[in-house]
């Protein structure tokens, strides 16, 4: 796709899909199914894609959105792998002003049935390629009880990754040092109830 003579978005896919499962005998505790697998990869010129729907409060005039993501069902059981990675990112949102940043995010899921497993989900916070801190979850759902519990942790969330989002609270001060850790559990249940279980600490906090 492009815009303004600029690619704004390209990708590929390849995959494959395998009926035998489909139409061979299967024992009752197996049923039958379609097998198939998915690779997609996907690269965005983000001010060029933002420019096709462009937002008065959002000004980007950089940035890369890389993709690549794996797919599998196998006998029932579907299995999905992510990672994204947004790099040079240069962008004014309302107060929000950015430069030079990145993250990188990883996912691991898999359903099953009625249920939903994230085994991995971890975000790298990499501004101006300096480490910004990283943060980390997984959980379980259950679609016909919609119910589930999450368990995350923040660790080493730096004034890197945190100044961007801060300053404009901050001012006339800034943010020179500070580290953040933090770990937590929570579950949550169709009736609405929620249960949260969480721990911080804030380290080396400097403002000048």
């Amino acid at each position: 796709m492009t815009h303004g003579g600029r690619e704004a978005l390209s990708g590929s896919r390849a995959g494959s899909v395998d009926f035998k499962t489909l139409f061979s005998p299967q024992p009752k505790s197996s049923p039958a199914s379609i097998d198939a697998t998915l690779k997609l990869t996907a690269s965005a010129n983000l001010p060029v894609l933002v420019a096709l729907a462009p937002r008065n409060n959002i000004n980007l005039s950089d940035g890369k959105l890389f993709l690549t993501a794996n797919y599998s069902q196998v006998q029932g059981a579907t299995n999905m792998d992510l990672e994204l990675s947004l790099t040079n990112l240069a962008a004014k949102v309302s107060t929000l002003d950015l430069a030079n940043y990145a993250l990188n995010l990883k996912t691991k899921a898999a359903i099953e049935g009625s249920s939903v497993k994230v085994s991995q989900m971890t975000i790298n916070l990499l501004p101006s390629n300096q480490p910004g801190g990283t943060i980390e979850a997984s959980g379980l759902y259950n679609l016909a009880k919609e119910s589930g519990s999450v368990r995350y942790a923040v660790k080493g969330l730096n004034q890197n990754g945190l100044s961007p989002f801060v300053s404009e609270a901050l001012k006339p001060r800034q943010l020179k040092t500070i580290e953040f850790n933090s770990t937590g559990d929570a579950t949550f249940t169709q009736s609405g109830s929620l249960g949260l279980k969480s721990d911080f600490s804030v380290t080396n906090l400097a403002l000048v």
